[in-house]
């Protein structure tokens, strides 16, 4: 997370569980590429953040016996802290076949709504993916305003 947000001032990265945001790790980069480390007690404040990057965190909630409500608490946590036209950006190697359902179910009845998804190889690009590499999917949903 630094090393990617190391060239941008005024970056703020919360780590935190995503089940139930309550006491978060953050840092900060400044002016200068300055980090300023800290941690904060109590929730972050409602519709607080532009954005929210996570990488497998919801695959793995699925792999528990409490998958779903794990899920349901990650997604209403994350509806919570963005701002309207924010988006949730994830990380997955599960396909869209399994996911996509799985997001129209977590976004009924809430302000998310599913933006997409890309096909991306493990280099990064979205072109076509080798039959002998592994596949990895990027899947956003956004926001709409309250």
């Amino acid at each position: 997370q630094r090393r990617v947000c190391a060239g941008l001032p005024g970056v703020r990265v919360v780590q935190a569980d995503a089940r139930r945001l309550r006491a978060h790790k953050i840092f900060q980069v400044g002016d200068g590429g300055r980090e300023r480390d800290g941690v904060e007690a109590g929730r972050p404040a409602a519709a607080q953040f532009d954005g929210v990057v996570e990488k497998g965190t919801l695959d793995a909630l699925l792999q528990q016996e409490s998958w779903r409500h794990d899920a349901f608490a990650m997604a209403a946590e994350v509806e919570r802290v963005l701002r309207p036209g924010a988006c949730w950006v994830q990380l997955s190697d599960e396909a869209p076949e399994l996911r996509l359902s799985l997001l129209e179910e977590l976004c009924a009845g809430s302000t998310l709504q599913s933006a997409g998804f890309r096909t991306v190889s493990p280099d990064g690009h979205t072109a076509a993916v080798a039959a002998e590499e592994e596949e990895f999917f990027v899947y956003a949903l956004r926001k709409t305003a309250i």
